[in-house]
């Protein structure tokens, strides 16, 4: 069984160390992220990388499902295990919307593990932009992301912008699950992982 938080723990771990690495997007996340986890559990387990759903192997009714991509899928060689991992890295300015994103990944992942039994999954979040975590803690998504601890509770339509009054079933989660904002090494970026 894979821990992803501890493995989540070591990638930053290893990001510290290798000179190489470089944060500019959620692609290149993606790549090294996926280029570690070969390395450290290749052996045992198959990593891909926007893997559909509808791949892993069971008949599925897709339009039940927040999405259709799994942004890292791993699963076992040698047995049934399952895992995703979804991403992002917050860039840019419109900042209501990717934290309505997130809320859209997380209720994915609570999908994956409730309806297809999956072993674990889990939301990674990189930024180097101030304003996802720091400013005013205004209602809406923001007073959820501006907190040291996130508590990615329950929303309402009276959470959403204007322009995503409507679609509150994409965001509308079953659990409510908990983050901490942390410090990457580099001064610039913040990231939190949230297991589902």
């Amino acid at each position: 069984m894979i821990n992803l938080n501890k493995t989540i723990e070591k990638f930053i771990s290893w990001t510290k160390g290798n000179s190489d690495f470089e944060l500019y997007n959620e692609a290149g996340l993606q790549h090294e992220l996926l280029f570690f986890l070969r390395t450290e559990i290749g052996d045992k387990y198959k990593i891909y990388a926007e893997r559909n759903i509808s791949k892993i192997g069971k008949k599925l009714d897709l339009k039940e499902f927040n999405k259709k991509e799994m942004d890292i899928f791993i699963t076992s060689r040698y047995g049934s295990e399952n895992y995703c991992i979804e991403l992002k890295y917050l860039t840019g300015n419109a900042i209501p919307r990717r934290m309505s994103q997130v809320y859209e990944d997380i209720k994915f992942l609570e999908e994956l593990k409730n309806d297809l039994d999956f072993n674990g999954c889990l939301l990674f979040l990189m930024t180097p932009r101030k304003v996802f975590h720091s400013g005013k803690s205004v209602l809406g998504l923001y007073e959820v992301f501006r907190n040291e601890e996130i508590t990615f509770r329950k929303i309402t339509e009276t959470d959403l912008p204007p322009f995503l009054k409507g679609d509150l079933h994409k965001f509308s989660t079953a659990n409510e699950h908990v983050a901490k904002w942390l410090d990457y090494e580099d001064d610039k970026h913040k990231y939190f992982f949230v297991t589902i």
